[in-house]
């Protein structure tokens, strides 16, 4: 794919890397709540044909020894989108991070593709315990609803709703602009989306 308009294919790879700290900085790996080793899913976008990396980005995290779960080919963890309509791609990204006390963290990031700086993130699910979840079980790109002109990223994800104290799966639209929930929908007893299209 084209991520800066050059008429220049790059690819997309998933990098997974796996790190324990120096001894000296273990206090502070935990005052962030982080494990001292951990394993971590990056994507690298290349230039074609030279291999030259453009940018990488780290987005998915979780303690060393499940990093298994990083590596499960069934879940889908990226995206190239036009969101906003110009001929450069944006990239999605579907991630988490597991925390020291056991907290599970969830959300989707919109990448600029030509330098893979960060445009938004959105925390979706956030959990005081090692759940099941990795990362959305799916998102798609679909209409813009809030009239700006870009696109929306349609989610859905079997999760628990903190706030509200709901489990069960949810499907809403983020604003494709600033990653503002626009509407999320709730429904009880439901598990994993297998599909979401539009």
């Amino acid at each position: 794919v084209d991520l800066d308009g050059d008429g220049q294919s790059k690819a997309l790879l998933l990098r997974l890397r796996e790190e324990a700290a120096e001894t000296s900085l273990r206090p502070l790996i935990r005052s962030r709540r982080l494990f001292p080793e951990q394993a971590s899913l990056s994507l690298v976008a290349v230039s074609l044909p030279e291999g030259v990396v453009r940018w990488e980005r780290a987005f998915s995290f979780a303690p060393k020894w499940q990093a298994y779960e990083l590596k499960n080919r069934r879940r889908r963890y990226h995206s190239i989108a036009y969101l906003d309509g110009d001929v450069r791609p944006e990239v999605i990204l579907s991630g988490g991070r597991r925390t020291l006390p056991g907290g599970s963290r969830l959300g989707l990031e919109v990448l600029d593709g030509p330098s893979g700086s960060n445009r938004w993130h959105r925390l979706l699910w956030a959990r005081d315990y090692f759940g099941s979840q990795w990362n959305l079980d799916q998102f798609i790109v679909g209409p813009d609803l809030d009239g700006d002109g870009q696109h929306e990223v349609y989610t859905a994800w079997d999760g628990y709703d903190e706030a509200a104290g709901k489990h069960g799966l949810f499907v809403g639209p983020l604003s494709g602009a600033t990653g503002a929930v626009l509407w999320r929908t709730h429904h009880a007893g439901l598990g994993t989306a297998f599909s979401l299209a539009w």
